[in-house]
């Protein structure tokens, strides 16, 4: 039976995807030593394989000690991912998300003061 084919990353790819953001390219103990609970080599292999399979990654078509590179960049996969979310767990609505970050918390006011210059500036534009 085929696999099914995961939309998005998974948790494990996106904490790939992030070593790979960071350094640049990495070997498969590289990205190994740096994810939480340290998986077998085997497991990481497997992964690099399957995120090739789906583009978001290549490998410098070495034999041994191959090093790879993130083919998606990182802010076209924060912007699916919040989609994601926005969708899922928002209703679609941005306001919502927005509303939820402010009440929990999860803006302080320095952040809020910078978010809400931007707002300014970008409703000066005429967006």
């Amino acid at each position: 039976m085929p696999r099914k084919r995961t939309e998005g990353l998974t948790d494990r790819e996106a904490e790939i995807m992030a070593v790979l953001w960071q350094m640049g390219q990495a070997s498969v103990e590289d990205i190994r030593q740096r994810l939480e609970g340290r998986p077998a080599a085997s497991t990481v292999r497997s992964l690099l394989a399957i995120m090739a399979e789906r583009g978001l990654v290549a490998d410098d078509n070495t034999v041994y000690a191959k090093k790879y590179r993130p083919k998606l960049d990182q802010s076209q996969a924060q912007d699916s991912a919040l989609r994601r979310v926005i969708d899922r767990l928002f209703s679609g609505s941005t306001e919502e998300l927005l509303v939820r970050l402010i009440d929990e918390g999860a803006v302080d006011s320095a952040q809020l003061e910078r978010l809400q210059k931007r707002l300014r500036e970008r409703r000066d534009q005429g967006e």
